[in-house]
């Protein structure tokens, strides 16, 4: 005990309380609050990441177009063109495989990765990745290269797609997982 001198008696009072050297670990600190299972992750990126994915997409293709319609329109746009039936539709047929895996990918990497923050991050990241990886190579084989165009629409899909796996692991950790609050 650092608080008493040589030879002093040592009280189990306040003075064994004071002397703790280590701190405790905390929830946010340490490994996971609760493992997850596979399912819930898998529903959670099933349901939630393709709506988002369409969605962030058709935004960041509406703001990149030059044309010179008013930044509302552009929004207005985006979100009718996602969040109508056929819309939602591509969206699921796009991105029900890309989620998947991202979901996969995330519920593998959540139980070795300590601290929120940093599973936040890792879910940005597998969501980037997964999505340039299948648009570069649905890309490649629609017109047998990465022309300029098709290269920017990449981009935007490794974009949209960090961005929504992202808010899917916002959702895992805050309200399945009960994580500790970020600071």
């Amino acid at each position: 005990m650092w608080l008493y001198a040589e030879g002093e008696p040592a009280n189990s009072g306040i003075g064994d309380a004071v002397s703790k050297t280590e701190p405790e670990e905390t929830e946010f600190a340490g490994e996971s609050s609760r493992p997850l299972a596979f399912g819930k992750i898998a529903g959670i990126f099933l349901i939630l990441e393709p709506p988002l994915f369409g969605l962030l997409f058709w935004l960041a293709v509406s703001l990149a177009n030059p044309v010179g319609d008013p930044f509302h329109d552009k929004i207005g746009v985006a979100f009718g063109v996602a969040l109508s039936p056929l819309g939602l539709a591509a969206s699921y047929g796009v991105g029900l495989l890309p989620s998947l895996i991202a979901g996969f990918a995330y519920s593998r990497s959540r139980r070795h990765i300590g601290g929120v923050g940093r599973r936040l991050l890792v879910a940005a990241l597998i969501g980037a990745a997964v999505y340039l990886a299948l648009f570069a190579l649905f890309m490649i084989g629609l017109t047998g290269g990465l022309q300029h165009d098709y290269r920017l629409f990449t981009a935007y899909a490794a974009d949209a797609g960090a961005i929504s796996a992202f808010i899917c692991a916002c959702i895992l950790e805050e309200f399945v997982a009960g994580a500790a609050p970020l600071p």
